[in-house]
């Protein structure tokens, strides 16, 4: 069976095209979806960079990634251990701005790689949020340095 390419349909199909709109998209937004601006791709190249010590290589990290997602959000388990904490008198704070969590009514976790982008509930991907903050922030990424600045 030979592979389908773009070259072989131009081949043994003729020409191909595609409708105004889409060709913009494409052109200006289809670094986003593959290449080396894919956010896959540069999300796996800040995990890579974000541990100095770390022996994980860039593709290690990518097939990381691109595992077959999961189906449904699951936090549960991960927000009952952060009530805990806060019942135990170990203050939270919301990653995004940095203010004390300070209720079971106001803990939300949020994914640090969009639910509806990428559906992955791996701790890696979840942190605690205030549930105002979360609510208001949609499916941004938190930037590098806001990460860092929240680390502890």
């Amino acid at each position: 069976m030979k592979k389908i390419s773009r070259e072989s349909l131009i081949r043994y199909f003729g020409s191909y095209s595609i409708s105004k709109d889409l060709d913009f998209v494409f052109q200006n937004f289809g670094g986003f979806i593959s290449g080396e601006n894919a956010v896959l791709f540069r999300w796996a190249q800040f995990c890579k960079n974000a541990d100095k010590k770390s022996q994980v290589s860039f593709n290690d990290v990518l097939t990381t990634l691109t595992v077959i997602p999961v189906e449904e959000r699951d936090t549960w388990n991960l927000r009952e251990y952060y009530l805990r904490r806060t019942e135990e008198a170990h203050p939270l704070t919301c990653t995004w701005s940095g203010k004390l969590i300070h209720s079971r009514n106001t803990l939300r976790i949020d994914h640090l790689l969009p639910f509806s982008i990428r559906k992955n509930n791996n701790l890696w991907n979840l942190f605690p949020t205030l549930s105002s903050v979360n609510s208001s922030k949609s499916d941004r990424i938190p930037t590098p340095d806001l990460l860092e600045s929240r680390k502890e």
